[in-house]
């Protein structure tokens, strides 16, 4: 996997179906030559047989040690793009908070705000939301860039399902977008 020629089309192809396929039963022997092996292959979106098995895959790979250290953020881009497109339902673990941690503490805000986006919208519920909100929050202070995925992503959570998610997102929504108004002066 660690030599400079690169895959053959075929055998790239090969590797893509494989892991796709494979990796929940296959691929855990190792994190780490797992991340090796996405790496070297450079994987896109667009590449992906089966979009919601690769949110799954990369979302079980950045909740490993491995993959939250070494993926490169050519798949957090892919996943990104992935969570815009595809519904999936994401059942938080207790690892989930410590890759948003680890995230924040490292500062890591672009790779936060897909995290971010991936819990939101992978069907948590309220409860396993808690501690989530509060970062959310100062994510959104911290980068204003990425208010309007939240807001849009308010929008397309379903209703009936995540009323009150929603309702939660779009408070700290609002409170981000009040305090990114300009206080208004007094008349002279």
């Amino acid at each position: 996997m660690e030599r400079d020629p690169p895959f053959s089309p075929r055998l790239r192809q090969t590797s893509i179906c494989t892991i796709g396929y494979f990796w929940r039963n296959e691929l855990e022997v190792s994190g780490l030559d797992t991340v090796r092996w996405l790496n070297r292959l450079n994987i896109g979106a667009d590449d992906a047989v089966c979009e919601i098995r690769w949110i799954w895959l990369l979302i079980e790979v950045i909740r490993s040690t491995a993959g939250l250290e070494s993926l490169s953020s050519h798949y957090w881009h892919s996943l990104d793009k992935l969570l815009v497109v595809e519904r999936y339902f994401l059942d938080l673990e207790l690892r989930d908070a410590e890759v948003m941690r680890s995230l924040e503490k490292a500062e890591e805000w672009e790779k936060l705000t897909v995290w971010m986006v991936a819990v939101w919208s992978g069907s948590p519920t309220s409860k396993s939301l808690e501690g989530f909100e509060e970062v959310t929050l100062e994510l959104l202070l911290r980068r204003p860039s990425a208010l309007p995925r939240f807001e849009d992503l308010c929008l397309t959570l379903p209703f009936s399902i995540h009323q009150a998610l929603k309702s939660k997102l779009q408070q700290i929504c609002n409170q981000v977008r009040a305090e990114q108004l300009p206080s208004e002066s007094p008349p002279s």
